[in-house]
């Protein structure tokens, strides 16, 4: 049999059988056979379904699955709540990632800050490059345009933080948007601004703040469609003297 017909006769047998406790089949991620501890975590399900049910109205189609990027984060944030530096998303919409953040760690009682960087209207058109104007027009279009729901998302930010008094939104252009907090050091850092020149401008700007051992997760990195931020993060990081780990979630690991 050719590898190609095998390829396919996988894919159906894997499509069409009832999925198997061991299973994860979303985000555009196919793993089989393997153990994945979200999964057989009750409060992690039962807290990712509340945060689904609170965010669909903000998605075309409903909340996408990302459990294991948040998996990815939440892991992440563990380890950056045991050293010093606060931590910082760049890149918010609904906050699904860092809402997860606060309600499933100890975050609330650690003394650091969360600073949830965006602009909350949609991504720049004006910042994006020849090679990635389609793309944000389509997210634009979809996430802002095509939703009446998100026509003032950041009352909803608000709405969903305002139980955690230490974190703090923060509305405007980055990396200029920087400069309105006041922060020593930062420890956990989300980037997911879909924008080279607005990603490279916010690790330019905070790297000699984070703290030696805090956790950049880089969401687009391995994406498709997003060859050009690929490209600026290896740059980025090889002039750092440090190495990216791809994942197969799409997302990029650097550390300080």
């Amino acid at each position: 049999m050719d590898p190609i017909t095998s390829s396919i006769r996988y894919l159906r047998r894997a499509l069409t059988r009832a999925p198997y406790k061991y299973d994860y089949f979303g985000d555009h991620l196919a793993v089989r056979k393997k153990y994945i501890p979200f999964l057989h975590d009750d409060a992690f399900q039962q807290s990712w379904e509340q945060v689904c049910k609170e965010s669909e109205p903000h998605w075309i189609g409903g909340t996408p699955d990302i459990r294991w990027r948040v998996h990815v984060c939440l892991w992440a944030a563990e380890c950056c709540l045991r050293i010093d530096g606060d931590f910082a998303e760049f890149g918010v919409n609904t906050g699904l990632l860092s809402t997860m953040i606060v309600r499933n760690t100890k975050f609330d009682e650690s003394g650091k800050k969360f600073f949830l960087f965006d602009t909350y209207e949609g991504i720049p058109v004006d910042m994006a490059s020849e090679n990635e104007m389609a793309g944000v027009h389509k997210m634009n279009k979809n996430m802002y345009a095509g939703n009446p729901a998100n026509t003032n998302i950041i009352e909803f930010a608000r709405k969903q933080f305002a139980p955690h008094p230490n974190v703090e939104l923060v509305q405007g252009l980055l990396p200029g948007s920087i400069d309105e907090v006041s922060f020593d050091s930062l420890s956990y850092i989300s980037i997911d601004l879909n924008i080279t020149s607005a990603e490279i401008g916010v690790i330019e700007a905070i790297w000699d703040r984070i703290t030696p051992g805090g956790i950049i997760v880089l969401d687009d990195y391995g994406l498709s469609g997003h060859e050009e931020q690929n490209a600026a993060w290896n740059a980025f990081a090889a002039k750092a003297d440090r190495m990216i780990m791809s994942l197969p979630t799409g997302q990029g690991i650097l550390m300080r």
